[in-house]
């Protein structure tokens, strides 16, 4: 179970950098669609193959194209470790990628190791602007500050599970939180009341 930030704004982003592309598609806007060698400011999207981003990503570089792999901060918890920060992509197997000198073309892009292929819009390879990666990584930053300067994974209003000790398996309302510590409101006997909890024996509920 993970406890993090929703990216929606980040998904969000990338379904309106793709709307962009498809509508620049339609309208025949080819400087849009161009190649990052005129537009040294626009990115491919690529797809890698399933669970080979990293291999995709390192294969990328060593073809001296630039391309990153957005990731997020979260609070992850692990059944033997309990709740730790650990990083997750923001869009599973999208990565984005540009040309780092002017003769450099896409055509590797297809056979590079870990790539599935390029993004297409009417068979046209689609490209996202700087301004699109400049907003995901603000995105990023700020997910990974409001993860790090938080002592806990929950947050008042959360509904958690109990999941160890004598209320296991009750469920109940987070009203606030310290360092390890995490006060629940339990219904007990017909009465709220606020609980004390260590933070590894709680889980989010999920609806």
């Amino acid at each position: 179970m993970d406890a993090c930030p929703l990216n929606r704004a980040a998904h969000s982003a990338l379904r309106i950098g793709f709307a962009r592309c498809a509508s620049a598609k339609l309208a025949g806007m080819n400087d849009f669609l161009a190649p990052p060698a005129a537009h040294s400011l626009r990115w491919y999207v690529v797809l890698s193959k399933p669970r080979q981003e990293a291999q995709a990503l390192k294969h990328l570089s060593y073809q001296e194209y630039e391309a990153w792999y957005p990731l997020y901060t979260q609070w992850k918890r692990l059944a033997r470790k309990g709740w730790h920060i650990a990083h997750a992509p923001l869009f599973p197997r999208y990565l984005f990628v540009r040309t780092t000198r002017p003769e450099q073309g896409i055509g590797p892009l297809r056979s590079t190791l870990g790539v599935s292929g390029l993004v297409r819009f009417g068979g046209v390879p689609c490209c996202v602007g700087q301004a699109l990666i400049d907003d995901l990584h603000r995105l990023q930053q700020d997910i990974a500050q409001a993860v790090e300067q938080s002592s806990t994974p929950f947050i008042p209003g959360q509904q958690v599970l109990i999941a160890q000790g004598p209320f296991a398996g009750q469920v109940g309302i987070v009203s606030a939180q310290a360092k390890d510590r995490v006060a629940v409101l339990l219904n007990l006997l017909g009465r709220e009341k606020a609980v004390q909890f260590q933070v590894d024996t709680l889980k989010l509920q999920t609806p």
